[in-house]
């Protein structure tokens, strides 16, 4: 099967910053969303946000590095940074390093901030910065820029699980040995403005809390997400090493479930439209663990599925279970009952 080794992980959202966050969190830390006014609604009905824990991000990377970068930057380039600590490894030949940014409505709080000047003063009083910053690319050559890496860099867009691409072509780069390592980020952030947008398209909770797997009801909440994953061809020299395998596509609603482990991580995020795909998938599994309730939902918050992947098979690992059930799968589906598949394992070296 077509895969490669997980070297490091690092996140950015409302459980706070690096891998450590979602682990506390895991075990009843959890965290509690703002409710934030909107423009939207009438009455400016107000709604249940998870953000991103901006200012521990600020203090995870050097100052110098986030100089003339926005928040959305500034976010995903600490998960960058807490994912090379993660993953223990010196980034030496830095033109077989790619990057592959990955997000759904990019850095809308930039963008929107640039029309809203041009609406207001005209064309010629646009931000530089704002331009700048605003492109969906520019947060992943940021990345490449600051780290010093001189190998590809692109940004995939999509509204619905673009993760799973992503991961396809960094494979793929590793499989052509266009690189040595892919650095894969994935990034959004909400705006009030969205919340129109979110409420028709996914509903949003009344009380503020996301209950995954009570799949008839609508208790979607937005958050603000922001991981890494670093991908490698080979694993650690040492100790266990966790691989990732390549995507797999299935109808879900189509009785086309693939054979899935005995434990599964699921993307759901209180969406009851996509309630008959999970329910497909929850009735093949022993274990379901949905995690996205402790940092909300948005196009690209099942990026942090193998996180919690990864926390669960290195505990089981070092408590000895793992050597009897080593892998489980990350599975996210859509509202047209299409699922994706991808498979995390661990293995001695």
């Amino acid at each position: 099967m077509r895969g490669g080794a997980v070297l490091g992980c690092g996140q950015v959202s409302a459980c706070g910053v690096g891998i450590g966050a979602i682990a506390r969190c895991l075990e009843g830390a959890k965290p509690v969303p703002r409710w934030v006014p909107n423009p939207v609604f009438p009455g400016g009905r107000r709604i249940p946000v998870l953000k991103a824990d901006a200012d521990q991000a600020m203090k995870a990377i050097p100052r110098r590095l986030a100089r003339r970068l926005d928040s959305f930057a500034i976010n995903l380039l600490a998960a960058t940074v807490c994912a090379c600590e993660d993953a223990k490894i010196e980034l030496k030949d830095r033109d077989r390093v790619g990057v592959i940014g990955v997000t759904g409505f990019g850095p809308i709080r930039s963008t929107l901030s640039q029309v809203k000047r041009i609406i207001d003063h005209g064309d010629g009083f646009g931000s530089p910065f704002d331009f700048a910053v605003s492109v969906h690319n520019a947060p992943a050559a940021a990345i490449s820029v600051l780290l010093g890496l001189h190998g590809p860099c692109v940004t995939l867009t999509g509204f619905s699980s673009p993760w799973f691409g992503a991961i396809d072509l960094a494979l793929n780069w590793l499989q052509a040995k266009t690189v040595d390592l892919a650095i894969v980020a994935a990034a959004d952030e909400f705006h009030p403005v969205l919340a129109g947008a979110i409420a028709g398209r996914h509903g949003i909770s009344d009380d503020g809390v996301m209950r995954p797997l009570d799949l008839g009801a609508c208790t979607y909440v937005p958050g603000e997400t922001f991981s890494t994953l670093i991908l490698g061809s080979c694993p650690h020299e040492n100790g266990p090493s966790l691989w990732l395998s390549a995507p797999v596509f299935f109808r879900a609603t189509a009785g086309e479930v693939p054979r899935l482990a005995s434990e599964v991580v699921v993307g759901a995020c209180g969406d009851p439209r996509e309630g008959d795909a999970y329910a497909a998938v929850v009735a093949q599994a022993n274990v379901v663990v949905a995690p996205e309730a402790l940092w909300g939902a948005n196009p690209t918050s099942d990026s942090l599925l193998p996180i919690v992947g990864a926390l669960r098979l290195r505990a089981a690992w070092e408590s000895g279970e793992g050597r009897m059930g080593n892998l489980l799968d990350l599975v996210s589906c859509s509202a047209e009952g299409d699922g994706y598949l991808v498979r995390l394992g661990i293995e001695g070296n």
